[in-house]
């Protein structure tokens, strides 16, 4: 949150809905994979949110470099090391998680979709190498304010530079970028992409010597190389390594396309934005007439708010996008910040969503939708932030009064669904009771 540019209310505010999210601890608590592949999500983000940011201060350090500001022309240059070192560091921790996310689960193209658009966006159209010029005669300007700041002797000569046509303009623009720091820290992370998931499956295929029930999947070739199946009569040498990760991979997405699970706990996408339904891990029944269950079940009013963030988010969005793009723009640099880390967020939310809505043909469950809450709960800090921030001149403590009463209200409901997660005993009623509106939700 603070990488986003989050005051400290809105980092608590954040952590409290994500420490009281019970279907996030329950995932934990079943020790499934999904808890990890948060873990990466989460940090893959954060150090694309590092690195970023320390483009930007770089991008500044420059200019003042460019300017020679006076007798601080030293300092920035001394610092510009420091972030450039900074800067390579949070290339590689942002590679390595993203891939990571990828090798944990597919579903960790979310996190390399969200990390991958918003580094090309940032490449393209806001970090060239000349990115604090509009056009070459601004460079000439530069150069001449430089020449007089350093009192140079030969005021006659004159810097001329013809601004050069279109194509030639472009061509230049488009070579800075290629060559720019953020486009060869882009070629980093998918080399860390594709090398880190190779050296996985070569990991797998060199500790997996010895036949098991699972290897009808794979060609008669390398099941010959397996130990217990010496006597196997094949044909022909055996599989490469990577024909064997092909192979294994193809396999996968087929039996991903065809899995067929316990119809009655699957959702759909529209389900998961107000929490429709969970999904039962245990159930068990004792003789003194209770019961303890692991129920894969959230805090509701949590998915209610990360739902209306987004609503929220996606207005500020619209209203952000036309006066930044409007002839007189309007937008501070704090605004576009704000602007910038909202997109990210959205930008989150939906590259998990929309594959379920658009391509995802196989059963899907509420958990699918944990790494858009995630970018809704940070989203909802954001939010919290912007919209406080007007009637603070009026009520001066607002914030922390807000905070205290989101927390008492999200640890209430946290406490009343706890038995769900914790397998605490319940009889019929107690659990009866927690059924809460039930004409809305009669799967809960």
């Amino acid at each position: 949150m603070r990488e986003l540019g989050g005051t400290d209310y809105a980092c608590i505010l954040s952590g409290i809905l994500i420490l009281l999210e019970l279907s996030f601890q329950t995932i934990s608590r079943a020790v499934l994979l999904d808890s990890t592949l948060y873990l990466f999500i989460g940090l893959g983000f954060y150090f694309g949110l590092k690195l970023w940011n320390t483009n930007d201060m770089i991008k500044y350090n420059d200019l003042m470099i460019k300017r020679k500001v006076k007798d601080n022309a030293s300092f920035y240059i001394k610092k510009k090391k420091g972030l450039l070192i900074k800067y390579w560091i949070w290339t590689i921790l942002c590679s390595f998680f993203i891939s990571c996310a990828f090798c944990v689960k597919h579903t960790g193209l979310c996190v390399i979709g969200t990390v991958g658009v918003i580094h090309f966006i940032r490449t393209l159209f806001v970090s060239p190498k000349l990115k604090n010029y509009n056009n070459l005669n601004e460079i000439v300007k530069e150069k001449k304010k430089i020449n007089d700041d350093k009192n140079n002797d030969d005021k006659d000569k004159v810097i001329v530079q013809k601004t050069p046509n279109i194509i030639i303009r472009f061509m230049d623009e488009l070579t800075n970028r290629i060559f720019s720091r953020m486009f060869l820290s882009g070629l980093i992370m998918l080399f860390f992409i594709v090398s880190i998931y190779i050296l996985c499956f070569v990991i797998h295929f060199k500790i997996i010597i010895y036949s098991g029930v699972d290897e009808n999947s794979m060609p008669d070739e390398y099941r010959a190389t397996l130990i217990g199946n010496e006597h196997m009569n094949v044909k022909g040498p055996a599989p490469s390594m990577l024909s064997n990760i092909y192979r294994i991979n193809k396999r996968m997405l087929e039996l991903n396309h065809e899995v067929q699970y316990e119809q009655y706990y699957c959702s759909k996408w529209y389900e998961w934005l107000v929490h429709y339904r969970g999904i039962v891990y245990e159930w068990e029944k004792y003789p003194d007439g209770t019961h303890t269950c692991v129920y894969l079940f959230g805090n509701p009013p949590i998915y209610w708010l990360g739902l209306v963030s987004v609503v929220v988010g996606l207005y500020y969005f619209d209203r952000f996008f036309h006066q930044r793009t409007a002839p007189k723009k309007v937008l501070s640099s704090i605004n576009i910040f704000q602007h910038n880390s909202i997109c990210y967020c959205l930008l989150g939310y939906f590259s998990n969503l929309l594959p379920y809505v658009l391509i995802v043909k196989r059963p899907t469950y509420v958990y699918h939708y944990h790494p858009s809450l995630f970018f809704a709960i940070l989203l909802t800090g954001l939010l919290f932030d912007l919209l406080t921030k007007p009637l603070l001149s009026i009520i001066s403590k607002l914030r922390p009064i807000l905070l205290s009463l989101f927390f008492i209200f999200f640890l209430s409901v946290y406490i009343f669904f706890s038995p769900f997660s914790f397998s605490f005993h319940l009889t019929e009623e107690q659990h009866d009771k927690r059924r809460l509106f039930k004409s809305l939700f009669p799967l809960w």
